[in-house]
């Protein structure tokens, strides 16, 4: 399960750092707060779904008969040195632990922050001033708001500049400023360990003030005065969840106040970051199928082949699902010819359906000068036995696979699928990889698959007969 969360988080990292980036060098300095506001919660949000999401897409397989497959025979990995891929996932386990005693700590702190704003409450009471929550806190505190609640030094609670300073947390209170606090607040909990969600939190905040100054000055208020209030606010106390008038960012925010609205042409920047978005739904969102028949894509782009489903010519597949295909086989020139005359020329696809497993599909095999040496069977009657069965089957190539030495800590991984024919003496013969993922991988699979002692070979007509099988092993260091 580490493995697993450690590279969701990672992908999470990775969307995150790369939206942060577009709008540190495309938008920051816009003036269009709102869509700034908005990129910035959205990306957030899409950059923790895409990881999530998981797609399968179809993989293009041509001239391979997969026959009846076994299950997967998953393989763990053996590094050459065990101590040291023990001592790789003890790391691993340490850095999790490390990691969720950090979060722990944030969530303590994220939940003091939260009782201390009702600790206020309770403290200072509240008053009801033009339908507005008010609570006039003391002089270490600066003003600040959290939800509909204001929070007001109330030392200025007669002052002419109240006016300004209530507006301003009005409007954050009005554009529910809070809950995209609570949210960065959450995910900085959970991505402590990425400096840019960091940046993330702090830009976010930022655009809060910016909002929240032109609402004021949208109310008419004369900007030259509201700028020397920016100047004169005192910095207090706040709590690290409240929107506040804060003083760090006061020079930031009279450049904003001055600068010059940005161009409506300005707002195509937002679109740069759809190729991201693209991008991360590709790497992080799309699997390869693992379905083990799968619907194969003609790669004749400029012609049609035909489709043979359950024996039955059909001039579409679009209607079938690869979870119902049980075996397929892909002929195209002159092999296709040969099987099924001029119109195999643009290619034959050759399906067998799981609900019809019964019917007997033949194949044939040819010496080299052309002339036929033996029927080879993909379904049959009785299909071959292992003895004991597939579960005697799947322990004893687990049990004499091994992960080559010579690979050391590459880390290679993947499935390699051994074809091979059971004959009607049952034995093990014509051993080859119709799939493979390294010549290393794919040699100690043909090698162990060799071992196979003899079968209860397939019968057909009550006669025994050299029968196709297939059997998947997925090397995986997980």
């Amino acid at each position: 399960m580490e493995i697993r969360v450690f590279y969701y988080l990672i992908e999470w990292a990775i969307g995150v750092t790369f939206f942060y980036l577009i709008y540190f060098f495309l938008l920051k300095n816009e003036t269009f707060f709102k869509l700034n506001r908005m990129y910035l919660i959205v990306s957030l949000l899409v950059s923790a779904i895409i990881p999530v999401l998981h797609f399968q897409y179809i993989e293009i397989e041509q001239n391979t008969d997969y026959s009846v497959m076994l299950e997967t025979i998953n393989v763990g990995g053996k590094i050459s040195n065990l101590a040291k891929e023990n001592a790789s996932y003890s790391i691993v386990k340490l850095l999790f632990k490390f990691y969720l005693f950090v979060v722990i700590l944030l969530i303590i702190r994220f939940l003091y922050n939260i009782l201390s704003i009702f600790r206020f409450i309770v403290q200072f009471g509240i008053e009801k001033i033009n339908n507005r929550k008010i609570a006039f806190v003391d002089s270490q505190f600066s003003s600040f708001s959290f939800f509909d609640i204001l929070f007001i030094n109330k030392e200025i609670k007669n002052d002419k500049k109240l006016e300004e300073i209530l507006l301003h947390e009005i409007v954050h209170a009005n554009q529910l400023h809070t809950l995209d606090i609570l949210l960065i607040e959450i995910v900085t909990i959970i991505q402590w360990f990425n400096p840019f969600v960091w940046f993330y939190r702090k830009a976010l905040k930022e655009t809060h003030e910016y909002l929240a100054d032109r609402g004021v000055l949208e109310q008419g208020f004369d900007s030259g005065k509201y700028q020397m209030l920016l100047l004169q606010q005192q910095i207090g106390v706040q709590p690290s969840l409240a929107n506040n008038f804060n003083k760090s960012l006061i020079l930031k925010r009279l450049v904003m106040l001055n600068r010059k609205k940005s161009n409506r042409i300005a707002r195509i920047k937002f679109l740069v970051a759809l190729p991201l978005v693209w991008f991360m739904l590709f790497a992080f969102s799309f699997d390869k199928s693992n379905v083990v028949a799968q619907v194969v894509v003609n790669e004749i782009l400029n012609s049609t082949p035909i489709y043979i489903v359950d024996g039955v010519e059909k001039q579409s597949i679009d209607d079938i699902d690869p979870n119902q295909i049980e075996s397929m086989n892909v002929y195209k020139g002159e092999e296709a010819i040969k099987k099924y005359g001029d119109k195999g020329k643009n290619g034959v696809i050759f399906i067998l359906l799981k609900k019809n497993t019964d019917e007997i599909i033949k194949t044939s095999e040819t010496s080299d000068d052309g002339g036929e040496v033996g029927k080879t069977f993909l379904i049959v009657e009785e299909m071959p036995e292992f003895p004991g069965g597939d579960a005697a089957l799947r322990a004893f190539i687990a049990e004499n696979v091994k992960y080559p030495e010579s690979l050391g800590l590459t880390n290679v991984e993947g499935r390699v699928y051994v074809r091979f024919v059971v004959n009607k003496l049952g034995k093990v013969e014509q051993v080859k990889v119709a799939r493979g993922v390294h010549e290393i991988l794919d040699n100690e699979a043909v090698r162990v698959v060799s071992m196979l002692p003899d079968w209860k070979p397939g019968r057909q007509g009550g006669k025994e007969v050299d029968t196709y099988y297939t059997v998947p092993i997925m090397f995986s260091f997980q």
